[in-house]
């Protein structure tokens, strides 16, 4: 439940950047495309973030010593198969089409629209990983108990 909140705030935090980010390119008479607006946007994150993640280094470096670092699994998974690093790769480039998508389609849509898109996807989701790992889903498990 609280990875669900914390996704539907990140969902939400990123449509008001966006936003604004909009606005100001707007108000210096720049044209705000979809692409220069997922650049900004992927700019300013990584800039918000880096700081947390050399912290997180530090922290598993200082507690674990040089064994607790591993750049494929990030100290979270301790062995590390062949896969990894392939699985790692396609995951970064997958996300990076889907938030791709996601900016242009905010662009052309108005956030209450995405936001019940977003909701249907992770609808479509839940259904399709049921149904390919066979997962049986009861009355509750369709209600969302």
């Amino acid at each position: 439940a609280g990875a669900v909140l914390i996704s539907n705030l990140a969902f939400s935090t990123r449509s008001v950047a966006m936003g604004k980010i909009r606005k100001s390119m707007e108000n210096r008479g720049d044209t705000a495309n979809s692409r220069e607006i997922f650049y900004r946007m992927t700019h300013q994150g990584t800039i918000l973030l880096t700081p947390f993640i050399l912290l997180w280094c530090a922290y598993n470096l200082f507690k674990h010593g040089l064994s607790g670092i591993n750049i494929f699994s990030l100290g979270v998974v301790p062995t590390l198969s062949f896969q990894t690093p392939f699985l790692l790769i396609t995951n970064v480039c997958l996300w990076m089409c889907y938030n791709a998508s996601s900016t242009m389609l905010l662009t052309l849509l108005s956030p209450t629209v995405h936001a019940l898109l977003n909701v249907l996807r992770r609808l479509v989701i839940i259904v399709g990983t049921s149904y390919w790992f066979e997962v049986y889903m009861g009355a509750k498990g369709w209600a969302g108990v």
